[in-house]
């Protein structure tokens, strides 16, 4: 048995309000002056969403990391990274790191935080924001690096992870994976390819060969430098049956397992 819960669902025109705003961009909520009833639907539609959808406890007090997702040069300002604030909060002035994609670690400073083309103090975790950072050229930052306080993450090459091999019916393939295979690894915004070099059952017994529905520990080896973490979840993409090149199916994980696990970045 479950108890329902029922929300009133205001109904109004979304499109009535955006042109009843562009009209008069001053347009509030139940003031005489200044109201249309199309926006005060919108309005109330959005107040019943905060009254029944829960704010997400966002990671505040954690040292800020951004997956950068995108990178552009903005005329007479700089260069401009954007992305979602993983955790933590950025401010203008805050030192920050630049790393992965097997680059060397850069040094920068942020000079702005933008979203929605405004202008704001601070970016805390779970704002999409483009930060401005300072004496970094446009192409030397890349999708798939991370933006983070000093210290906030390391990169590695090598580490140990659960992984579930998703059955057929799940997205995943029909063919057995062996040690050897090189997928491509997905964590944050980075795709990196990397190399299977063993697999252990539940049991530690050495596997030779993980049938899809599997679920085994695997020792993977990335191809570059990439920021990861214990507990990190990613997924994984492994090709096709029948020679056919491409994605088949996003493989199911776990996490990373022990920090200790990992051996560091090599060259």
């Amino acid at each position: 048995m479950f108890t329902a819960v029922y929300a009133w669902t205001p109904a109004g025109s979304a499109l009535q309000a955006l042109e009843a705003m562009k009209s008069n961009p001053g347009t509030k909520k139940g003031t005489w002056l200044s109201k249309d009833k199309w926006v005060d639907k919108i309005l109330e539609l959005m107040e019943t969403v905060d009254d029944y959808i829960p704010t997400p406890e966002r990671d505040t007090d954690k040292p800020f990391l951004l997956a950068v997702e995108d990178v552009f040069s903005i005329s007479g300002r700089g260069t401009v990274c954007t992305g979602r604030v993983e955790q933590g909060i950025v401010k203008k002035g805050d030192e920050v790191e630049i790393l992965g994609r097997g680059k060397k670690p850069q040094k920068s400073v942020i000079t702005g935080i933008r979203m929605f083309n405004t202008d704001l103090p601070e970016g805390p975790a779970g704002y999409t924001v483009g930060v401005l950072c300072r004496g970094i050229e446009k192409d030397a930052v890349f999708r798939g690096q991370v933006i983070c306080a000093p210290g906030a993450t390391t990169t590695h090459t090598k580490f140990k992870a659960n992984i579930y091999f998703a059955k057929k019916d799940e997205g995943g393939r029909n063919n057995p994976v062996m040690p050897g295979y090189m997928p491509v690894f997905y964590f944050r915004t980075c795709d990196v390819t990397g190399k299977i070099e063993g697999m252990t059952s539940s049991e530690g017994s050495e596997v030779q060969m993980a049938m899809p529905g599997d679920d085994v520990t695997c020792e993977c080896e990335l191809i570059a430098a990439t920021p990861i973490e214990k507990g990190m979840r990613f997924a994984m993409r492994i090709q096709g049956v029948q020679g056919v090149q491409g994605a088949q199916g996003v493989q199911g994980v776990k996490g990373v397992k022990g920090l200790k696990e990992f051996k560091g970045v090599k060259g």
